[in-house]
């Protein structure tokens, strides 16, 4: 009997040395967080995103002058149909009035399926430029966090869309210390 409280008290005190343990340990971890958000600001963000999205924005600016051109003859045929309407005073040529009506629909149609094409062509180009820089930030947020001590980075962007943080220190916020170091690596540093 003896011996069984003499194992239970020993075990007992080695749990509560090796729970300090822990907690030491635990006290000493370096926890951080990016906004991965600001990123994408052309002002203080990575550099090398405001470059592929500046070349984006070059390669579609015939397609998106294009579209802004259908957009306001669409606008102006509306407001065209809509003064026909409102104006009771002049009587409404019913083959001028169906005709509008139907170059409108028409419009629509067409500035439907040229956006749609558009948004395609945008998102497939965006994936091609954007997807290396993604996958380098990555590799280089796992560069950093290991050269600064860090053992967990969060990203406080997504986990407060999801409503999943509450509250952290602003001193853990490394993001700028982040996009600094990323927009300090040599041009050919990204994997492309």
């Amino acid at each position: 009997m003896k011996t069984v409280r003499l194992f239970v008290v020993a075990t007992f005190i080695i749990g509560i040395f090796a729970l300090s343990a822990f907690a030491q340990t635990a006290a000493q971890a370096k926890v951080a967080v990016i906004d991965t958000k600001q990123f994408f600001n052309l002002e203080g963000g990575i550099k090398k995103y405001a470059t592929e999205y500046k070349k984006l924005e070059l390669e579609f600016k015939q397609d998106q002058t294009s579209l802004q051109a259908l957009a306001t003859k669409i606008t102006n045929l509306e407001n065209e149909l809509k003064a026909m309407q409102a104006n009771k005073n002049v009587p409404i040529d019913p083959k001028n009035a169906q005709a509008k009506a139907a170059e409108y629909e028409k419009l629509n149609r067409e500035f439907k399926f040229q956006k749609e094409d558009y948004d395609a062509r945008v998102n497939q180009r965006e994936a091609e430029l954007v997807q290396p820089i993604n996958f380098d930030i990555g590799k280089r947020i796992t560069e950093f966090a290991t050269q600064k001590g860090f053992v967990m980075v969060f990203d406080s962007d997504k986990l407060a869309r999801d409503g999943s943080i509450l509250y952290f220190l602003p001193s853990i916020d490394i993001t700028k210390e982040f996009i600094d170091y990323y927009n300090a690596l040599p041009a050919g540093s990204a994997s492309k």
